[in-house]
């Protein structure tokens, strides 16, 4: 077995994407031809049995080319944080004797990645109709105004496949029964999973030694969700956060930063609950990463950096180097002293080594302000205009 190129996910985990399809991971770029119904047959089908043969021997699949590159910045890839996971859920005894039968396992997931669908209550700008009900009935209300639009990596077709909130149908509710006794860890996404009414009911009936992880938008902290956090022995939220200030509700459309920012106060106050922030680095970041640095630091918060990559015109590479550079300077004169933000300096540098300015996608990025502008109250051009080259 060779351990530098080792991820336990293919002996632990299975992902269920918002089209129902399976994944290893949320890292690999692409699902099966299995929906969640055939989860059995999935784990043991050929594609993830020569997965394991190629991570337990070293062999760089070309599927988790995502955390290789990662890995290669210095940032902490997430084979790597679910081998620290999950090595605590698995016997590891049984991953090194998989090789004896030809990694075909007798045993099923332990541990779940839910993606539930796109029921949201944001419309954020770097999102899209596979994440967001309320931006799929914009696209519906604007389809003239989208249809004129040249702008590439922005996909108004994306929704068509989509089974909106899988888990309320009835096989999603038999899927989430099957699991329950055996599942150690989970995580739900979106959407906006605190939205769902099946999943509320599934933590409360879930074993009080299993880990959650929750990501959220950080709108939603009633007390009975609150309440029924309390009983697990270790949970996570990790909640999405681009800016502390008003421009929060601007870059995720619908938000009140406010309201976050008390709900975080919220999280706080559970003894068994870790706080995560999540923040997108895209071209907004540049005016507003340090003081969401700050903020982390000063509430002792692991800060996550996540590269933008679509839609390519919100990404940094929508910027001149200049202003990549300026963020760099800032965030060097800060003291960072969480043990889990070390990376981020370094991080930010390797970043801006790949850093390449795209006058198109400048251009498309001013496009795509102005027609959020036309459609939305709040406006998001100002908070970009800076960036616009003449």
């Amino acid at each position: 077995m060779k351990f530098d190129k080792l991820c336990l996910a293919p002996w632990a985990h299975g992902l269920v994407h918002t089209d129902t399809k399976l994944r290893p991971c949320c890292q690999y770029p692409t699902s099966s031809n299995y929906n969640f119904t055939e989860y059995k047959e999935w784990w043991n089908s050929g594609p993830m049995v020569a997965l394991r043969n190629d991570l337990f021997n070293g062999v760089e699949h070309k599927g988790c080319a995502t955390c290789w590159k990662t890995e290669s910045v210095g940032k902490e890839s997430l084979r790597l944080s679910y081998n620290k996971l999950f090595k605590k859920t698995i016997n590891l005894k049984k991953v090194v004797e998989s090789e004896n039968d030809n990694f075909v396992l007798d045993y099923l997931p332990v541990t779940w990645d839910l993606r539930l669908g796109n029921l949201c209550n944001l419309k954020c700008v770097m999102c899209s109709p596979v994440f967001s009900d309320k931006i799929a009935e914009e696209y519906k209300l604007n389809e003239n105004k989208i249809l004129k639009l040249n702008l590439k990596n922005f996909n108004n077709s994306e929704d068509k496949d989509i089974v909106h909130n899988w888990t309320e149908i009835e096989s999603g509710k038999d899927f989430l029964k099957e699991i329950q006794a055996d599942v150690k860890w989970i995580k739900f996404q979106g959407g906006e999973p605190l939205s769902i009414k099946s999943i509320r009911e599934f933590l409360e009936n879930l074993n009080k030694d299993c880990v959650v992880d929750v990501c959220t938008n950080g709108t939603i902290a009633d007390d009975n969700f609150l309440n029924t956090l309390k009983k697990f022995k270790k949970v996570t939220a990790s909640i999405s956060l681009e800016s502390v200030s008003a421009e929060n509700n601007i870059i995720r459309y619908g938000s009140d930063i406010e309201k976050i920012l008390n709900n975080i106060e919220k999280f706080k106050l559970l003894p068994n609950l870790e706080i995560q922030l999540n923040h997108v680095m895209q071209i907004t970041s540049i005016s507003n990463l340090v003081d969401i640095i700050k903020y982390a630091e000063q509430n002792k918060f692991h800060l996550s950096l996540i590269p933008l990559e679509h839609p390519s015109f919100l990404s940094l590479n929508s910027c001149s180097k200049k202003f990549v550079d300026k963020l760099i300077d800032d965030v060097n004169q800060l003291v960072i002293s969480h043990p889990k933000n070390q990376y981020i300096k370094s991080f930010l540098i390797k970043l801006a080594e790949r850093h390449q300015f795209s006058l198109q996608q400048n251009k498309s990025l001013l496009e795509y302000a102005e027609y959020l502008d036309s459609i939305r109250p709040l406006k998001f051009k100002p908070l970009i205009i800076s960036f616009i080259e003449e």
